[in-house]
């Protein structure tokens, strides 16, 4: 946070870098109208094209392979590498929705090649005796909830997106909230992987390698990010289903600097959202309670659920024109009045899976830690799946706001990591950052704020 303090006359170049913080958001899928799939080779070319879940690079440049490989069981994955490995090319792995939102998944050049997980996504094993549960690479969060839960079994932590692969939130760090036992962080639950590696020719070109909490490499593999091979299949371990209890509180950030930490400590999966432009803070009060608790709460956030295409291209038409006319006081007044009615509504938590009546709201963990809804086609027996038609979209058919196919929700976010210790001075240079001109922040307020 030192650059603050050299660019105070400067906010918005702290902000591009700092500010759309700790935002780690990972999205993709869509409902009734499908987007086009992230991989797409032309018949009779060799070049296939790569795009993210939200259509552009960093960079605007075009991403490329030569070939690109779809196994669904574990020796198409083997054979996929070892076929790489034989003629000498550059690998990547990409997931069925691509989260990523820097070209790393982009295999360099034109003659790389790209293997996708997305239709390997059959093995979810669960061995309740030793409390783990082995799944392939490409199984998604939200299958794999289901399946544990059915089975009185819960992941304790995730993201709060599910649409997402195992594989892919394991290597990349994705996390939850919490500095409670082992913290956030999906990852650290990971008891077992296997991996797929290059090999010599007397070996296929390819071979597995199996790693355990025994053996030292698997704290590099766990967070990888695909440098290390492609992964096969991975291990967590799970614990006896719970509920939660949440309840969202809006207070001015007077004193967040010296509360934060204390406010970490106290509750189990709390989290922080922080509104600088009108000094606001969302305490997220999110705890373990026993499974007999009564309460059959569920989350449904409202930036994952369905939206039509003609609401989400009015409401990136009114953002662009109040950023147009550089109408501070529309965007700061709008962006308020959102977060304040969003809380008194619940922010999508539901007492009774339906309804929202009122804090707390009490459900079963895999119902209340991680949010769906955009991503499932409603018309699939596969609803993990997303078959995209190609077909022009009407004005009333069900998207994901951020869908590439319309002109909707884009936004560029990173993230930053600053050790606990240094939180309290992070949080105070923001806040003189903020003290210059509040107005300039009221745009962070429509995208989460700074969420800790």
């Amino acid at each position: 946070m030192a650059e603050s303090r050299k660019r105070e006359k400067n906010p918005w170049v702290l902000i591009s870098q700092c500010v759309l913080i700790i935002t780690a958001v990972n999205y993709k899928f869509c409902s009734a109208a499908c987007p086009p799939p992230p991989v797409q080779c032309a018949a009779n070319s060799k070049t296939c094209h790569l795009t993210n879940y939200r259509g552009e690079w960093e960079d605007r440049s075009d991403c490329k392979a030569s070939l690109a490989f779809f196994p669904k069981k574990e020796s198409e994955l083997i054979q996929a590498v070892a076929y790489a490995v034989e003629k000498g090319q550059k690998i990547k792995v990409i997931t069925g929705g691509s989260h990523s939102l820097n070209r790393f998944v982009c295999p360099g050049g034109d003659g790389g090649i790209v293997i996708s997980t997305r239709d390997y996504n059959s093995r979810i094993d669960v061995d309740e005796k030793s409390m783990t549960v082995t799944v392939d690479a490409g199984v998604g969060l939200r299958k794999l909830l289901d399946v544990l839960a059915g089975k009185g079994l819960a992941l304790p932590h995730t993201t709060d997106w599910d649409g997402l692969s195992m594989a892919g939130v394991v290597s990349t760090a994705a996390h939850g909230s919490s500095l409670w036992g082992k913290g956030g962080g999906i990852h650290e639950y990971v008891v077992g992987l296997t991996i797929v590696v290059p090999a010599t020719a007397h070996q296929g070109y390819a071979k597995l390698i199996h790693l355990t909490g025994k053996d030292e490499a698997l704290k590099a593999a766990r967070v990888s990010l695909g440098v290390l091979g492609a992964i096969s299949q991975v291990t967590f371990a799970v614990e006896k289903l719970f509920k939660r209890s949440v309840t969202l509180k809006l207070i001015d950030d007077s004193d967040l600097e010296e509360s934060f930490v204390k406010f970490a400590k106290l509750h189990e999966f709390g989290l922080i959202n922080w509104y600088p432009s009108f000094s606001g803070v969302l305490h997220s009060i999110q705890d373990r309670v026993p499974v007999d608790a009564p309460g059959n709460g569920k989350l449904s956030e409202i930036p994952f659920r369905p939206a039509t295409v003609q609401s989400v291209v009015q409401s990136r038409a009114v953002e662009e024109l109040n950023n147009a006319k550089i109408n501070t006081s529309n965007l700061c007044t709008s962006a308020k009045m959102q977060i304040e009615q969003g809380v008194k509504a619940g922010n999508g938590y539901l007492n009774d899976g339906k309804n929202f009546t009122g804090f707390p709201v009490v459900g079963f963990n895999h119902l209340m830690q991680t949010s769906s809804g955009c991503q499932i086609d409603p018309r699939s027996e596969k609803p993990d799946t997303c078959p995209w038609e190609g077909k022009d979209l009407k004005s009333n058919d069900t998207i994901c706001p951020w869908d590439t196919q319309v002109k909707g929700n884009f936004f560029y976010h990173t993230s930053i990591a600053i050790p606990l210790s240094r939180i309290a001075e992070a949080i105070r240079d923001l806040k003189r950052i903020r003290d210059m001109d509040p107005s300039a922040l009221c745009t962070l307020n429509s995208y989460l704020g700074v969420q800790l």
